[in-house]
């Protein structure tokens, strides 16, 4: 019997691993300046599905209330980002940053990622 149960578990790991993810590979990665042409270039998909993108920025709000974080980077005349996550990890503002989210456009100037994740830049992302 406990052979069967091991068994059982195994074939619905094999079957389920890699097959759902929360959200989507992000789209692309950009700095600040680059996000309204990459956006364009998605031609409102953002709008019908959803659509993951990594922002490279320095944080200039950082926000820790109810629960939630709010990490705000980029600003005129690039579009502000809003990175709403659960955590800020001790950021604070003037740290750099790859914010990882769902895009929910809210305006041409105003971009919420939710859910949003965030990490320190590697030597793979942008500078």
């Amino acid at each position: 019997m406990r052979l069967t149960i091991v068994a059982f578990v195994a074939l619905l790991v094999s079957c389920f691993s890699g097959t759902a993810s929360a959200q989507p590979a992000p789209s692309f990665q950009a700095r600040c300046s680059e996000i309204k042409d990459s956006l364009a270039a998605l031609k409102g998909q953002e709008e019908r599905e959803l659509v993951t993108i990594e922002v490279v920025g320095t944080l200039q709000i950082v926000r820790e209330e109810n629960g939630l974080a709010f990490l705000g980077l980029c600003g005129p005349p690039d579009p502000r980002v809003l990175c709403i996550t659960y955590e800020a990890g001790g950021r604070q503002a003037g740290d750099r940053v790859v914010v990882v989210g769902s895009v929910h456009p809210v305006g041409d100037d105003f971009i919420q990622l939710d859910p949003c994740l965030h990490y320190t830049p590697t030597a793979e992302d942008k500078d």
